[in-house]
């Protein structure tokens, strides 16, 4: 297993199904308990970055920000198969990500 950095972009940008094993837990997270503080992250970093464009200031050594971590095991496709990636760990925030970046009300 090899970790590495990935943005958020990369990983629903690329053309890849995404599968979750029968022993994960169905979706849990809560307004409260989870939307919320994910979201504070979010806006908090679109804020600063807003910030510093609206001083003029450059864009160079704007740092990332940890969302959480999520771990993907390749699953093996033949042929013209779409590539696919069995959730390990972070479905949760996987799934609540792709509900906000569909515009979808949670």
């Amino acid at each position: 297993m090899k970790p590495h950095k990935s943005s958020v972009i990369a990983l629903f940008a690329e053309k890849r199904r995404y599968v979750v094993p029968l022993f994960q837990r169905p979706y849990v997270w809560q307004q409260d308990d989870q939307w919320e503080p994910l979201w504070k992250d979010i806006t908090g970093r679109a804020d600063a970055i807003l910030d510093r464009d609206a001083r003029g200031a450059s864009r160079d050594g704007i740092e990332n920000h940890f969302l959480g971590a999520v771990v993907l095991n390749k699953i093996k496709v033949y042929g013209r198969h779409v590539d696919t990636m069995e959730v390990i760990d972070g479905q949760q925030r996987l799934t609540t990500l792709q509900l906000l970046l569909s515009g979808s009300s949670l």
